[in-house]
């Protein structure tokens, strides 16, 4: 039978570099247009492009009309992670040598999950590991896997944790954080098989770092009761604000009671690389397990998460189960781990790669600076946010997040939320800069992360005034 044109599934070398060609002229296009394109576009919830509830095509499309249809009707929509304007959530753009690694990782398609399958690549992975370890002053026997994010990182902590702490019984079993951990410490814990009843949110003091004393109290109180206290997470930069718990304290109450020692570094974990961020982070290299998210602070694509042991035998103990087929090629002997015994994940793409080829492409230095640049840039936004008269600062900058709210005289708390509702709609509207809110003690606040690598002070810059413009604008009109 006569094969149809371009239906082919092994494309000709001249089809390859002809498709490459094509896709890297729309990339190259996209990335030139960054700096200019809003940072949000609003698109109602409801709305679904016709053309995504199409059946399944039989016959193929042009590969030019498909990436018009990707880059002029997709992409745009929604917030744009990528932009420089983005400083919302923790977004840090996805550097371009991260994505060219992908396609090396993606074309070669090696399975990495065991060692002997692709030993090289393997190793490579296990390198970056190294190094994380290495910056985390974790000893010989540390190890890890690269896993998708920050909220497989926290499941596979626990379930670490429940075999080491617990073994088979655990509907007692108590988990502790501060009322500002990432909500994937719930999630993992429920789904662990944990009671969410028995996960403890201990407060915080004014500046968002969870209180010693009442972790404290709070594993006392339960032992007293008759639960079993085992897994305790000090956070390396919150979600919410960036506050950095005072993990030297954590990780002596821990072990004074023998619990499991986890530090959320999702956000700020990478911070290590700077000098400032060394000292603020100083007890991290007392767990027994840490997270990370180079898709965070190492500007990675997403889908790059970390998790590291103190004792890397400890999440071969809780996760290796093998069958009769892959007997051969799951021995390691004296090598590293396979991947797939330290976690739930079986098959996956390689990860390393697209960390591995910038840290040796570009040299660590240049990622410090440009972490050191967003801890300088946080806090020039602070000292300008001061200058707005009404305008509060909520929680300073611990690494490079800050959150403020106006404070108009005379307003109600209700009424004030409203309004810093309406000043971060207003903000979002002009579109150079797109911003987030929150709920801190109880109230509206507006949040600012710096940490795209494509913003620089001239979007900081247009980032105030288009606050200024926001607050004359909202309170002016009878605010």
């Amino acid at each position: 039978m006569k094969q149809r044109r371009g239906a082919d599934l092994e494309p000709s070398s001249e089809a390859v570099r002809t498709m490459l060609a094509a896709a890297t002229e729309r990339i190259v296009r996209h990335l030139e247009a960054l700096p200019a394109a809003p940072a949000s576009v609003d698109v109602p919830l409801s709305t679904i492009d016709p053309i995504l509830t199409a059946g399944l095509p039989e016959t193929g499309e042009r590969l030019e009309d498909l990436l018009d249809l990707i880059f002029d009707r997709f992409v745009p929509q929604g917030v744009d992670t990528a932009s420089p304007g983005c400083l919302s959530y923790i977004n840090s753009g996805g550097i371009f040598h991260a994505a060219l690694a992908d396609l090396i990782t993606a074309t070669t398609n090696r399975y990495v999950a065991y060692r002997a399958a692709a030993p090289a690549l393997a190793d490579l992975e296990a390198q970056v590991i190294r190094w994380f370890c290495d910056l985390a002053g974790l000893p010989p026997s540390s190890g890890g896997v690269l896993l998708s994010g920050g909220s497989m990182a926290s499941l596979t902590a626990i379930v670490t944790a429940r075999r080491e702490r617990l073994g088979s019984r655990f509907d007692t079993a108590t988990i502790y954080a501060s009322d500002q951990m990432h909500h994937s410490i719930l999630k993992s814990a429920m789904i662990a098989g944990l009671s969410l009843d028995n996960v403890r949110a201990i407060p915080t003091d004014e500046t968002f770092r969870m209180r010693a004393d009442e972790l404290e109290a709070a594993i006392t109180r339960d032992k007293a009761q008759g639960l079993t206290p085992f897994f305790v997470a000090g956070t390396a930069g919150t979600t919410n604000t960036g506050a950095i718990d005072d993990l030297e304290a954590v990780a002596a109450i821990a072990r004074r009671h023998h619990l499991w020692f986890h530090v959320d570094g999702s956000y700020g974990g990478l911070f290590l690389l700077t000098g400032r961020g060394r000292g603020a982070l100083k007890g991290i290299e007392h767990a027994d397990t840490i997270a990370l998210d180079p898709h965070k602070t190492l500007f990675i694509p997403y889908g790059s998460g970390c998790l590291l042991a103190r004792d890397v035998k400890a999440m071969l103990r809780a996760h290796t189960i093998h069958s009769e087929y892959i007997a051969t090629i799951a021995a390691t002997g004296d090598s590293a781990p396979n991947f797939a015994d330290l976690s739930v994940e079986q098959t996956r793409e390689g990860r390393g790669l697209r960390i591995w080829l910038p840290l040796k492409l570009l040299g660590a230095g240049t990622f410090r600076e440009a972490l050191d640049e967003k801890l300088d840039l946080a806090r020039s936004i602070t000292n300008a946010l001061e200058a707005i008269p009404t305008i509060e600062i909520v929680a300073r900058p611990q690494l490079s997040i800050v959150a403020f709210r106006a404070s108009p005289a005379g307003a109600t708390d209700e009424r004030a939320d409203a309004l810093n509702e309406a000043i971060l709609t207003a903000v979002n509207r002009r579109g150079r800069v797109h911003l987030s809110g929150t709920t801190l003690r109880g109230r509206f606040a507006i949040r600012v992360c710096v940490l795209s690598f494509r913003a620089h002070e001239a979007r900081i810059e247009a980032c105030i005034e288009d606050i200024r413009a926001a607050v004359d604008e909202v309170l002016g009109a009878g605010g």
